[in-house]
């Protein structure tokens, strides 16, 4: 039996009344991996810490990038006590590398694969504001609950999960003891789904609880942090990181026998077939050099018993 680490992170933020304004998209990667190779990762992201700088128990989260470029065009400024401060003078090129770096590392282990979940935030029209925040008017339909997502993109990830394992294999799945709201949605959510199987008929390789990390002293939880923010900036079309997304993360992202990335190492939430034909058309085009979204698979293979109508 082997056992696998998945650690997952976010990017972005779902909001159920969403009015056009702040980030459009959330989005939920998973870096899986297998156990055996955790003390050689840690020390190869340790020596590229240090190669680049940056302290071994230091955090660098991938949301600096924008703010230290904000702050070196002298648009922002970094007060001491903010965590990012010592890294406002860095090299940009520098950290982007580490970035780079750090993720391409897991291309050295065959069973390591990426899944990246996602949901566009949707405007609310008409909408009015009460003293008890943003309603949808009288016959309008609201979008999904801040519950419902958090536990649909929670239901994709594990069953993309169960479906990876083979033999007696299990996962231990890791998150971000972000704040304890999340963190409530998010075991709420999983107890819900792990003892209620659907489309699957039950998770027999999954860790029936999920564990939360302090980020800060987690190298695993902060390679999915930088997984989740290059995924998001590319459903953002921050062409500036489309090579990040090309050359790290297509790599070992979860794919089909054809090589079909679309419901399998990417999921919208909820489901929307216009979504995912635009999203397969982009990654043609912007990833793929125009070339159908068919590459070698190095991934486990899939049969068409195996597949799940996402």
């Amino acid at each position: 039996m082997a056992t696998y680490f998945v650690f997952s992170d976010e990017s972005g933020e779902y909001q159920e009344y969403y009015r056009g304004k702040g980030q459009k998209y959330f989005v939920r990667s998973a870096l899986l991996f297998n156990s055996e190779n955790w003390i050689a990762l840690k020390d190869n992201i340790d020596n590229l810490k240090k190669n680049a700088g940056i302290q071994i128990f230091t955090e660098f989260k991938w949301r600096y990038i924008h703010l230290i470029r904000m702050y070196q065009e002298g648009k922002l400024r970094i007060k001491k006590a903010e965590s990012l401060y010592s890294f406002k003078d860095y090299n940009l090129n520098t950290l982007i590398d580490f970035v780079r770096k750090s993720i391409s590392l897991f291309h050295g282990y065959a069973e390591s694969k990426i899944i990246c979940t996602f949901t566009e935030n949707v405007p609310i029209k008409p909408w009015r504001l009460l003293a008890g925040g943003i309603v949808a008017m009288q016959g309008e339909s609201k979008n999904p609950t801040i519950h419902n997502i958090y536990k649909w993109h929670l239901q994709d990830l594990m069953i993309r999960i169960e479906m990876e394992m083979q033999n007696n294999n299990l996962a231990v799945l890791f998150f971000d003891e972000d704040n304890k709201k999340t963190e409530s949605h998010l075991r709420n959510s999983y107890h819900e789904v792990y003892h209620n199987a659907t489309f699957i008929k039950e998770y027999k390789h999954i860790k029936d609880s999920l564990c939360f990390e302090d980020s800060r002293h987690s190298i695993g939880t902060q390679i999915s942090d930088y997984i989740a923010g290059i995924f998001n900036a590319f459903l953002n079309d921050n062409n500036i990181y489309y090579d990040l997304m090309k050359d790290c993360i297509l790599p070992i992202l979860c794919k089909d026998s054809s090589g079909d990335y679309l419901g399998y190492g990417i999921k919208e939430i909820p489901t929307d077939e216009n979504k995912k034909a635009f999203l397969r058309q982009k990654i043609k085009e912007k990833l793929l050099d125009g070339q159908p979204t068919v590459a070698q698979d190095i991934l486990t293979p899939y049969t068409e018993e195996d597949d799940i109508p996402f």
